[in-house]
C-alpha cells in the first residue's frame, strides 16, 4: 500500500497493459518531520512480466520530470537486493549509492539487504530526457 499524506509533493505514475496495471512510479516523504520536506523517496515497481520492455524507465523519467517543476532538493530511493537492473536503471537516471542496511527488509520468508541511492534535483542534476 502506497501512503500520502497532505505533505507532498507526491505523484504517482501507472503503467497498464491490457487494461491491468502492470506497473507504477510514485514519490512519498521520506521522513515524517518537516526538516525532510525537501527530500522524498521514489518508488519503481513493475510486475514480472513486463520487466524489460523500457517501461519502468518511462514512469520513472515522467516521475524526475514532474519532481523537477517543485522544490525537491534530493530523490532518495531504496532497492532490496540483489537487483542488478534496478541499480542499473537508478544509476543511468543520475542516481549514486550511498550506503546498504544489512537485513533490514523482511519479505518471501527471508532477510534482504536494501542498498539506498540519492539524486540531486538542482542545477548540477543531470538532465531527464522526455519520453
Amino acid at each position: 500500500m502506497i501512503q500520502f499524506t497532505e505533505r507532498g509533493p507526491h505523484f504517482l505514475f501507472v503503467a497498464e497493459t491490457r487494461g491491468v496495471i502492470c506497473g507504477y512510479a510514485c514519490s512519498t516523504r521520506l521522513r515524517s518531520r518537516p526538516a525532510y520536506d525537501i527530500s522524498v523517496e521514489a518508488t519503481v515497481y513493475l510486475d514480472a512480466s513486463v520487466t524489460g520492455r523500457g517501461i519502468g524507465r518511462v514512469l520513472y523519467t515522467r516521475l524526475l520530470g514532474a519532481l523537477q517543476e517543485t522544490r525537491v532538493h534530493r530523490i532518495f530511493a531504496a532497492i532490496s537486493l540483489p537487483n542488478q537492473p534496478s541499480i542499473q536503471l537508478h544509476e543511468a537516471l543520475g542516481y549514486r549509492h550511498v550506503g546498504t542496511w544489512g537485513q533490514v527488509g523482511f519479505k518471501f520468508g527471508r532477510y534482504w539487504d536494501v542498498a539506498w541511492f540519492e539524486r540531486p534535483l538542482d542545477s548540477n542534476s543531470p538532465p531527464v530526457e522526455a519520453c
